[in-house]
């Protein structure tokens, strides 16, 4: 897990929060002007000093950043969470390369909207985010599948009935209502978490959703619903092909510069690593005063 480094000529004024020990990182990041670039690196489980604007913080396990001095709980060892046994009841393949998965949900298994479960298949452990809403009687996953990944092969195959095995919840990529506008922006099966968080009652965002193609918009009639401002942002269909209305003809930064006006937002980032670090990088050369949330999915 890593911070990002600011634009150059930029400082980072920075709040960050992470997770336990998930492949993706999730990240807080408040953006200000600040006396001086600020360049930091995380590594998991080391706690370490870091001077920001002539102020002295501490990173702990936990992944916040905090005066020096705060003593900070860090979460439960990997090894002490429980371990929940489902099934899987249902699958269904949203485009080429996309399936939805429900299963079983165990009846103590409780989680916040956003949150992930981590599947152990043998020597395998993988994460996923839900697209569950917290009270629904079963889980529900989005899965892109790898035709020689390790695990979503397992998963586009699996019977129906077969049992898994699984860890959670995990993860601290949630809404934090505040009085900033609220900025969601995914990449593929990045759309998961704000499924969930949109399902459970989560409204007034803009949601950009940048996609390969118009197929893989495989949520597109949630948020055209719930939504303020739903933009598909294609990287390959050309502009004349058939689009749904307001769709964006290039990534979701290309739409962020043309499109968003200056001001201080919460913006929450979730898919591949480069589009969160670019998305990152035109926040703190442009939205000065808002907040980052990242999920980094590969």
């Amino acid at each position: 897990m890593f911070g990002f480094p600011p634009a150059r000529g930029q400082g980072l004024d920075a709040r960050l929060r992470g997770h336990d020990g998930k492949n993706s990182s999730t990240d807080e990041l408040t953006v200000q002007p600040a006396a001086q670039d600020v360049l930091f690196i995380c590594v998991y489980q080391i706690a370490f000093f870091l001077s920001v604007d002539s102020r002295i913080f501490s990173i702990s396990t936990k992944w916040e950043i905090c005066p020096l001095g705060k003593e900070i709980e860090p979460p439960p060892p990997e090894d002490a969470r429980r371990i929940e046994t489902t099934e899987l009841l249902k699958r269904q393949w949203l485009s080429k390369n996309v399936f939805e998965i429900q299963l079983g949900r165990p009846e103590s298994f409780a989680f916040e909207a956003g949150q992930t479960i981590r599947f152990i298949h043998k020597s395998i452990e993988r994460h996923y985010s839900l697209l569950s809403v917290p009270d629904d009687p079963f889980l529900s996953l989005c899965v892109y599948h790898i035709s020689n990944g390790q695990f979503s092969p397992i998963l586009a195959d699996a019977e129906i009935g077969t049992r898994f095995k699984f860890s959670g919840p995990h993860g601290y990529f949630t809404f934090k209502p505040s009085s900033r506008p609220a900025v969601f922006v995914a990449c593929g099966t990045g759309i998961a978490p704000f499924v969930s968080m949109s399902r459970s009652g989560v409204t007034d965002f803009m949601l950009l959703h940048e996609v390969q193609r118009v197929e893989d918009l495989y949520y597109q009639n949630v948020f055209h619903k719930i939504a303020s401002n739903y933009v598909p942002c294609l990287l390959q269909a050309a502009p004349a092909d058939p689009s749904p209305p307001g769709a964006f003809h290039g990534d979701a930064a290309g739409y962020l510069i043309k499109n968003l006006q200056p001001g201080s937002y919460d913006f929450y980032l979730c898919g591949e690593r480069e589009m969160i670090r670019g998305v990152t990088l035109l926040v703190d050369e442009r939205f000065a005063g808002s907040y980052v949330y990242t999920e980094v999915f590969y």
